[in-house]
């Protein structure tokens, strides 16, 4: 039976932007789970949007590796299409668990870290123009601009601190709606951690040391809202979400 926790808290922000969504489904005999995280800007009509059409919209045909990749870029593709003309908009970090295998999909810069079947710590992709220098030339190659650590469409009074994500209009342009995908296989002392990037430095520039103290902590027999009591003691500065599961 696979331990599984969540919690989310608003912090120091005006307003929570941070959407959970879990959704357990069956493929015949198989039985999978569905983590998200979404981090919400300018608003949460994008990523409630989200949230509510995941366990209807993500429909893969078998428990197969190949399936279950399929349909998350499936899902992704439609949520991408339908708020595609919301100003607002939502990082979208998820993890599909079958079996042992673990298959990520990750639009924006929430944090996904998995340790694997051999004990190594993996840290999903992310879409933070301030750090990923890849995703930062490719978006400026679409015609954005690149400054003050936001990537801004020309003649646009509003940044943003990635090159992917869902919803944001205003962004059409200089933006990917398409996810980055990975595969990790699990043992039976991994462990899944998917968060919003309120668990991290708001610079993002000491990701690892933070991340590294959340798995040693989140290794030994605790809860998502331990590992918040954690992040509480570096002082929190945005809307927090943590999904930790264990097998």
């Amino acid at each position: 039976m696979a331990h599984l926790s969540s919690t989310t808290t608003q912090g120091p922000r005006e307003y929570q932007e941070d959407v959970i969504a879990i959704h357990e489904f069956n493929l015949g005999d198989t039985k999978g789970i569905l983590l998200v995280v979404m981090d919400g800007h300018r608003g949460t009509r994008t990523a409630d949007y989200c949230a509510a059409k995941i366990g209807q919209y993500f429909a893969p045909s078998s428990g197969s590796r190949k399936d279950i990749r399929a349909g998350l870029f499936g899902l992704i593709k439609r949520l991408a299409t339908e708020t595609r003309d919301l100003q607002s908009g939502t990082t979208f970090s998820a993890v599909c668990i079958v079996r042992n295998i673990a298959t990520l999909a990750v639009l924006g810069d929430s944090p996904i870290v998995i340790v694997d079947r051999l004990g190594r710590v993996v840290i999903g992709p992310e879409h933070n123009i301030q750090t990923n220098a890849t995703e930062r030339k490719a978006a400026v190659a679409r015609g954005g601009i690149y400054s003050r650590g936001y990537l801004w469409v020309p003649g646009s009074r509003h940044g943003l601190q990635m090159s992917r994500s869902l919803g944001d209009a205003y962004m059409e342009e200089v933006i990917l709606r398409k996810p980055e995908a990975r595969r990790v296989s699990l043992g039976p002392n991994s462990l899944i951690l998917v968060c919003s990037d309120g668990v991290l430095d708001p610079d993002h520039i000491n990701s690892w040391e933070r991340i590294s103290e959340l798995v040693e902590v989140a290794k030994r027999d605790c809860s998502a809202e331990d590992l918040l009591s954690l992040v509480k003691t570096k002082g929190l500065e945005d809307n927090t979400s943590i999904i930790l599961w264990k097998p």
